[in-house]
């Protein structure tokens, strides 16, 4: 039968402990190149409640303009916080039917995704709120950071939010 010296296994062993890490390394890399192309070729943004309560408000000065914001992106991506904000604020200026038509649509679509803050997230969102001015709320203020974070575009009709974006 046929043996490997001590230095001929450690030469393999770590031949093979290389070819791996090489291996993830194309792996990861591949990763990052679909992110983004994923990024260049779909069109994905953050919306505030203000985009969603007009899309579902036939009277809101705004509603055509939300309506074409959220058909023109191929994935909406809707926060905890946004989505309560919304239909509560559907429930207690519309109906809950209007709110109840809101949330099954959101929940029915396709091109649209839930997501939440980290737990640094939220740390971060609420010094962000302690330190800023009184015309942001809590979930303004964890927009934008959320918004940093990702480094996506986001949607509002909010004259504050916007400044503080800008």
């Amino acid at each position: 039968m046929f043996r490997l010296s001590e230095n001929q296994r450690k030469k393999n062993i770590n031949y093979l402990i290389s070819e791996n890490l090489l291996l993830k390394v194309k792996i990861v890399r591949k990763i990052i190149w679909l992110r983004i192309l994923k990024n260049i070729f779909i069109k994905m943004i953050i919306v505030d409640s203000s985009i969603l309560v007009a899309a579902f408000r036939k009277d809101e000065i705004h509603h055509q303009t939300a309506l074409r914001t959220c058909q023109s992106a191929d994935q909406i991506l809707v926060i905890d916080y946004v989505l309560a904000e919304t239909l509560t604020v559907l429930k207690m200026r519309e109906s809950i039917y209007i709110m109840q038509k809101c949330h099954d649509f959101l929940f029915d679509s396709e091109g649209i995704i839930f997501d939440r803050l980290s737990d640094e997230e939220v740390k971060m969102s609420t010094d962000f709120f302690y330190s800023h001015q009184k015309n942001l709320s809590f979930v303004d203020c964890a927009l934008v950071i959320y918004k940093k974070c990702r480094n996506l575009p986001l949607a509002t009709f909010d004259k504050y939010l916007q400044k503080v974006l800008s």
